[in-house]
């Protein structure tokens, strides 16, 4: 049976999420077929399949992929957390009888920080900026939290303090977020 690796994924705002994937078993992946996520359990439809070419870009591939090639695809995915980077991919159908491929260590955040707004008012303006700024980053981990002497914020794990200080910039620079 059709097996593929999820290997990475970026969030565009007009198709949704698109995949970065390899087929490593069976094939062809077509658009159409009805995919399941061994992660997540989640089943999508393939409406876009193709390759990436270093001078064109994102390029359809008629025929779909076959075992051994590496493409993307767009399955009407809106939510980044859905395409779990080294996630197993097989055909709907064939599901029950589809061993995971071994997956790729996941990483481990070693900086936690408290983000809270500046003015309590703006807490909505910095939900949306974080939110925003996790479709691009999904290695980001966010939890809500309250403290008594700051108010409403988040608890963001981070991979590293350079990270972190990424991730403060971009929330000035792109959302105009404190």
């Amino acid at each position: 049976p059709m097996r593929a690796a999820l290997v990475d994924s970026w969030f565009d705002t007009f198709r949704g999420v698109i995949c970065l994937v390899q087929v490593v078993d069976g094939g062809p992946l077509t658009v159409g077929a009805k995919l399941r996520s061994l992660a997540t359990g989640l089943t999508h439809a393939v409406t876009e399949v193709g390759l990436l070419h270093p001078q064109v870009g994102l390029q359809p591939a008629p025929g779909g992929l076959h075992c051994g090639q590496v493409g993307y695809i767009i399955a009407n995915i809106r939510d980044p957390s859905q395409a779990v980077a080294g996630d197993t991919l097989c055909f709907a159908q064939d599901a029950a009888k589809v061993s995971p491929l071994e997956r790729a260590v996941e990483p481990q955040h070693m900086v936690f920080a408290g983000v809270y707004p500046t003015d309590g008012a703006a807490y909505e303006i910095l939900a949306d900026a974080i939110e925003k700024l996790r479709l691009s980053d999904t290695s980001l981990t966010v939890e809500k939290e309250s403290s008594v002497a700051l108010g409403l914020g988040f608890r963001v794990g981070f991979l590293g303090a350079l990270h972190m200080e990424v991730f403060h910039e971009r929330l000035a620079q792109e959302h105009g977020a404190d």
